[in-house]
């Protein structure tokens, strides 16, 4: 919305990319420690957002530029350095 609203000369999309493994892995230590945890809605969020987040969705938006959140600290090194040099 804001890419609409604001146009692609001023708002550029970043995407943050994780390993699937360890979007699971994250989102069943948030729930994990929850007092009462929901393992169905976890699972039910995962695959709305493979749905939401898919390839075809991704290239529609134009965003051509992927940011590997592997290592936290050069992933932001990454988009500080892209954002200063545009």
């Amino acid at each position: 919305k804001y890419l609409e609203y604001y146009g692609s000369e001023v708002v550029v999309p970043i995407y943050i990319e994780v390993d699937d493994g360890v979007r699971i892995h994250r989102a069943l230590a948030r729930e994990d420690a929850q007092e009462k945890p929901k393992y169905a809605e976890m699972c039910r969020r995962y695959l709305a957002d493979e749905q939401d987040f898919s390839e075809e969705k991704i290239l529609e938006l134009g965003i051509t530029k992927r940011y590997q959140n592997i290592v936290l600290e050069e992933c932001l090194l990454s988009i500080v350095t892209d954002i200063s040099e545009s």
